[in-house]
């Protein structure tokens, strides 16, 4: 589902936006390339699925020179929604899923090339330290260069069998790069996605985080296992039925 559809404030929008978001026909903004803005939109429907795959398209782009920009842009999976806040205009303490675009280093004493970008899952005790840039509480991350490319970037977020990957194409050429795999990661049902963007000293156009959602699909050995156990089934159905009917023709047979 594409997020620049269905946006607005009647009974059928599936999404909500917040601050200085800028909804068009082509393209949602989060922020504009100007300081101290804040922008989110969010989906009015929560996500019930245990395994499902997110592919977001965006851009990041504007007038400030390598390391004068910021701040970034952040995906959610998350109980809350619309909770404004200091980390990328959300709250820092959330119970769910981020995956953040980190386009400023905050700590003077990292050793990171930014833009960077980084996922976090918390339950709500452990917050996002926005002065380390959230390096001790995340699960993983990689160097991307996503500002100011003449074509649109894309980020993937998988979530299937208790296991979280996160590719990126920043390349514009329809091939994935891992930057994200780990397993063990335990996400509810019932929650939210959304996408949030904040500019302080520094800014960015932060454009167009439009969202195709999917739930995991069944593979061909899937279905031909899933076809399988319906023909036994019947099988079994058939044979028992069989039994049942000659036990009742010789049972007739005793009164004759």
């Amino acid at each position: 589902m594409a997020v620049s559809h269905g946006v607005g404030s009647s009974a059928s929008s599936q999404w909500d936006f917040w601050g200085s978001t800028l909804v068009s026909t082509s393209y949602v903004r989060l922020t504009p390339d100007d300081r101290s803005k804040q922008g989110s939109i969010w989906n009015t429907v929560p996500c019930h699925l245990k395994d499902w795959e997110m592919h977001v398209h965006y851009k990041i782009h504007g007038s400030g020179k390598k390391n004068l920009h910021g701040d970034g842009i952040a995906i959610w999976y998350t109980k809350e929604r619309l909770h404004p806040g200091p980390i990328f205009s959300h709250n820092a303490v959330f119970h769910g899923l981020a995956v953040f675009i980190d386009t400023y280093s905050n700590d003077d004493s990292t050793d990171r090339t930014f833009p960077y970008i980084s996922a976090m899952v918390s339950n709500g005790s452990v917050g996002y330290d926005h002065g380390k840039d959230g390096r001790s509480a995340e699960l993983g991350g990689c160097a991307a260069e996503i500002r100011n490319k003449d074509h649109d970037t894309y980020l993937a977020i998988r979530y299937s069998k208790g296991r979280l990957t996160v590719m990126v194409d920043v390349e514009d050429r329809n091939e994935w790069k891992e930057c994200i795999d780990i397993g063990g990661v335990r996400l509810p049902t019932g929650y939210f996605f959304g996408a949030s963007a904040a500019t302080g000293d520094l800014s960015d156009n932060i454009d167009d985080p439009t969202g195709n959602f999917r739930g995991t699909a069944l593979t061909g050995w899937k279905v031909f296992l899933l076809l399988l156990c319906s023909l036994l089934g019947i099988v079994v159905c058939a044979v028992v039925g069989a039994v049942v009917f000659q036990k009742r023709q010789e049972r007739n047979k005793r009164f004759y």
